[in-house]
């Protein structure tokens, strides 16, 4: 019976022991995959491109998976073709990630991040990110899609804009300020939000 007890307390110890060297690993592996979003996600690369839409293509432009605050300007120009500028400081990843930027007949989609499951995403301590997309003379109507992860956003909207606001709000944020339309424009500004977005005209 002693022996009995001892092997038992044995075996316990030696279970304890194993489960407790698992759950050390796991919260190794947790900590560095922490380390590492938290290390490619810091806005250290300084950027500034641009694009233009195709000849006859839809006048269309979609920013997919902004990680920091964004000021969006959309402008009115004479430009034969809409471009658009992107320009800041941004992380290690969105440097990689924005290469895939496609320009074809259905418009103009620039990817910042990828999609899927993230660890851990935030805004605080990154530096605001610009994007101005300058009208082409015929782009009427038009559709600008921003797409974030996180970030506050400001949008800057042509005076003469008096199109459709498509503003998706996510946990908690909220419209600090927008211009009324009468939507007399088939144009669209769409926004897909996790912080507060702020819409002004001209400024």
């Amino acid at each position: 019976v002693i022996i009995y007890l001892v092997n038992e307390n044995l075996n316990k110890e030696k279970a304890y022991e194993e489960n407790f060297t698992i759950y050390c690993f796991f919260l190794v592996i947790v900590a560095f995959a922490f380390y590492m979003t938290y290390s490619n996600a810091k806005t250290d690369f300084d950027f500034s491109q641009t694009w233009e839409l195709q000849e006859n293509a839809k006048q269309k432009v979609e920013i997919y998976g902004t990680e920091q605050n964004v000021e969006l300007s959309i402008v009115e120009t004479s430009n034969p073709q809409t471009k658009v500028t992107v320009s800041g400081k941004i992380s290690k990843t969105s440097v990689n990630t924005i290469k895939d930027t496609k320009s074809n007949e259905e418009g103009l989609y620039i990817p910042v991040s990828k999609h899927g499951f993230r660890l851990y995403t935030s805004q605080f301590g990154k530096d605001t990110l610009k994007i101005t997309v300058e009208l082409g003379k015929n782009a009427d109507p038009y559709e600008v899609f921003l797409d974030t992860v996180s970030g506050e956003v400001k949008v800057n909207v042509p005076q003469t804009f008096d199109g459709k606001y498509d503003i998706m709000l996510n946990n908690g944020a909220k419209i600090t300020e927008k211009p009324e339309t009468k939507e007399t424009s088939a144009s669209v500004i769409k926004v897909d939000a996790y912080t507060d977005v702020t819409i002004v005209k001209g400024k």
